[in-house]
């Protein structure tokens, strides 16, 4: 402990450790020793927590970031190359992301802060994540009182919502439009994440249909399936669901925009699902729930 004792205090145990004093060994000990000893152990406890805590994020992350990878690589044909290079930058970008927010969770709360002037202190004044949610879960469930939508079973029962990363604003960026306490254009002083309330459902079409041969074959990223679906989570499809494009087919069965990437939904296939190894995708999602009825 003596590489953490104030020089004032170092002296005194200096003549107090040559001492056959154990009364004022004791004293002494209790004194300064005792509290730096409970300030080491409270700091090894922290920091013990802090690791786990980064662990854990880092863990998820590198999960969620390999099955975007293997996506990339063997479903949107992306050369590894570049698949490889944003995999990397993700991974750097998150990494720092991911210290600062088990920094700013177990910092110490600061009392009685008097709060300055001016408007971007609104931006995370107590070294929070800052957060700010442009729509509530009750607005992303209305989604299921509407007609035009469809959802699968469990969905639709559930009315299931997440709540996704829509746009990151680094500390310099200036502060978009429409925060509900920040000024449009102001520079922002911390990292500021726009949040959002989706459901699961399939806007205005079925998820599939290969009875309609004026539909496109494309494949489309089913993102509420891959961020909030119960049923998507249970069949094992989760990081990679997709459902059928809705567009009409003008070149060789696809629509303009999936005629260069050539996905077809009813010949790709999942490398891992609840049923095995590479079954095709149409085969999940084949029923299709309207909402609102």
């Amino acid at each position: 402990m003596e590489s953490k004792m104030a020089e004032g205090v170092l002296s005194m145990w200096g003549l107090v450790k040559g001492s056959d004093d154990e009364k004022q060994i004791s004293a002494f000990y209790q004194m300064a020793v005792a509290p730096l000893m409970a300030a080491q152990t409270e700091e090894d406890a922290l920091k013990q927590k802090k690791e786990t805590a980064f662990n854990t994020k880092r863990d998820a992350f590198r999960a969620e970031l390999m099955e975007e990878y293997k996506a990339l690589v063997e479903k949107e044909q992306t050369p590894k190359s570049v698949a490889k290079e944003v995999g990397r930058m993700l991974w750097a970008k998150e990494l720092e992301r991911m210290k600062k927010e088990v920094d700013a969770e177990f910092s110490p709360t600061k009392k009685g802060k008097k709060k300055g002037s001016g408007k971007r202190r609104a931006v995370d004044e107590d070294n929070k994540h800052p957060d700010w949610t442009t729509n509530t879960e009750e607005d992303a469930k209305k989604d299921y009182e509407d007609p035009k939508n469809y959802a699968t079973a469990e969905d639709l029962a559930d009315k299931k919502c997440y709540e996704e990363n829509a746009c990151l604003y680094k500390k310099g960026d200036k502060t978009p439009a429409g925060h509900p306490t920040l000024t449009k254009g102001e520079i922002l002083d911390k990292d500021l994440v726009k949040k959002t309330w989706r459901s699961c459902v399939r806007k205005g079409a079925t998820f599939q249909d290969p009875k309609d041969k004026k539909r496109c074959l494309g494949a489309k990223i089913f993102k509420g399936g891959r961020y909030g679906s119960i049923y998507t989570s249970e069949q094992g499809i989760k990081g990679r669901v997709v459902y059928q494009c809705d567009g009409e087919r003008v070149d060789n069965g696809y629509c303009k925009g999936c005629a260069a990437g050539k996905k077809n939904f009813f010949t790709l296939t999942y490398p891992k699902s609840k049923k095995g190894n590479d079954i095709r995708a149409s085969e999940y999602l084949t029923i299709s729930k309207q909402c609102g009825c």
